[in-house]
């Protein structure tokens, strides 16, 4: 019967021990699971802040109504990026814990109307023997068909071209020269910001070795929902951050936010039985032969419920109709 007792008591131990490591590795895999959570929020809260103060709007309108009006300054954009993720993890805004940040970011790029910036790492020659984070230079959005070497603006769709015999042709009118879309430009504009990428990564591994990309970036949106840099935007990738967990994160974390037209609510009056309804529907929805005829735009609005405010109703008839831009 002892014997029994024994082995049982033995079966018991081990049942504890077994049942003690499921619950520790349950709870590293929360923590670990919890930091990844707060590192991708962090980063896309200080990807945010960096984008927003790298445009400068030449004419706001309606909220970012014209796209073309839109450029970007990289100015201190970094420095906005590390205090911002020192304020995510309670980090006092030092040199040493920027630093710190700086060696967790893969890459950095900031894509405008006819090129785009991205992160290097630069010598500090100063005698610290060490390197540094910096933008570069504009760099545009190139394309050479063998014969031609043509600069993309994507957003005014225009171009400039530089022939074999080094003749310039800069055209004043929209569009793209005959045999190259819109779609052929995106695919060689993504192509060149990933393969600048992975030569900038590549020369960030020859100092810090922890960078392991494997990404991509598509000419169209993906059916997993990828979109392409198709004008003014920002894409941050971080890896191997330290500062985040009791343990370096290896995954990376990706963020990033594009500039988008504005879609307005318009109000207008419709004349019903005689009388002038007043009602509100989004831009892009009324036929554009109704406008001033059947339709009497009377104000824009930022959203619906200003619009209500202001005593206008929901056009039933319009607003199901699909959002069209001209």
């Amino acid at each position: 019967m002892r014997v029994w007792g024994a082995i049982f008591n033995i079966f018991a131990v081990l049942m504890m021990l077994l049942m003690s490591f499921a619950f520790l590795n349950l709870t590293r895999v929360l923590d670990r699971d919890f930091d990844q959570a707060r590192l991708n929020k962090a980063v896309e809260y200080s990807t945010e802040a960096t984008f927003i103060n790298t445009l400068e709007i030449e004419d706001i309108g309606l909220d970012y109504t014209d796209i073309e009006a839109i450029e970007i300054n990289t100015g201190n954009s970094l420095d906005i990026f590390e205090t911002m993720m020192c304020f995510n993890y309670d980090l006092s805004v030092h040199e040493e814990n920027k630093k710190l940040i700086e060696d967790s970011v893969a890459t950095m790029v900031l894509s405008c109307n006819d090129g785009f910036y991205i992160i290097q790492d630069i010598y500090n020659d100063t005698g610290k023997g060490e390197y540094l984070l910096r933008w570069s230079p504009k760099i545009p959005y190139l394309y050479d068909d063998g014969s031609n070497k043509y600069a993309f603006n994507v957003v005014k769709q225009k171009w400039a071209k530089v022939s074999g015999s080094g003749d310039i042709e800069m055209p004043l009118e929209e569009g793209y020269p005959p045999g190259i879309s819109h779609d052929k430009v995106l695919e060689v504009l993504n192509e060149q910001i990933t393969r600048n990428i992975y030569v900038e990564i590549e020369n960030r591994n020859a100092n810090r070795d922890i960078f392991q990309y494997k990404f991509f970036l598509p000419a169209e949106t993906t059916r997993a929902g990828v979109n392409p840099i198709s004008g003014p935007g920002i894409l941050t990738l971080i890896q191997g951050a330290r500062f985040a967990s009791k343990e370096m994160i290896g995954t990376v974390s990706v963020s990033g936010y594009k500039v988008v037209e504005k879609v307005n609510v318009v109000a207008f009056t419709e004349k019903i039985d005689g009388v002038d309804k007043k009602f509100y529907c989004y831009e892009g929805q009324m036929d554009i032969d109704d406008i001033d005829t059947k339709y009497k735009v009377k104000n824009y609005y930022r959203d619906t419920r200003t619009a209500a405010k202001e005593g206008y109703s929901p056009h039933f008839g319009l607003m199901t109709k699909k959002i069209t831009k001209r």
